[in-house]
């Protein structure tokens, strides 16, 4: 039913998106029922997605072998807590990770991960803009854990 709605709407019916271009420009654009009711699904959609935590677009299964470099990171309070077995501690917000970025060879596989997503993705980002070419983003550190089939380890 809706589909049929949207392939009924002419480019006119369309005009009241448009500012105004005449006196009265200030006006409150105004549409049928049915077109508000698109745009504020359309804005309710858009707002659903943005609070979509960034973990969620971790991969589902990502294959570690002996030459793929696997990096934390957290700080290492939360290292310590518990981590992926082999993986390196980088923090990303003492500078730490900043700092070992150029000393990293471009041409190897990394993984990285931290607790939420967020610095992972960060760090991922800067070694993109870096020129490294296989950096993989697993996300939080259980679903780093998931993907990759590594331990989670303490000390």
């Amino acid at each position: 039913m809706f589909t049929r709605h949207l392939q009924q709407v002419r480019k006119a019916d369309l005009d009241w998106l448009r500012p105004a271009r005449r006196a009265g420009a200030g006006r409150r654009p105004s549409g049928s029922p049915l077109q508000v009711q698109v745009v504020r699904g359309l804005l309710a959609l858009i707002a659903v997605l943005a609070l979509l935590p960034v973990a969620a677009c971790a991969p589902a299964s990502v294959s570690i072998d002996a030459s793929t470099v696997v990096i934390d990171v957290r700080t290492p309070a939360e290292y310590s807590a518990g981590h992926l077995e082999s993986a390196t501690l980088l923090d990303l917000n003492s500078g730490q990770f900043q700092e070992a970025l150029s000393q990293l060879d471009p041409d190897t596989r990394y993984a990285v991960y931290c607790r939420s997503g967020n610095r992972s993705g960060q760090a991922v980002a800067m070694m993109a803009a870096a020129g490294f070419s296989d950096v993989t983003d697993l996300g939080a550190i259980g679903d780093a854990s998931r993907a990759t089939g590594l331990e989670i380890v303490t000390g």
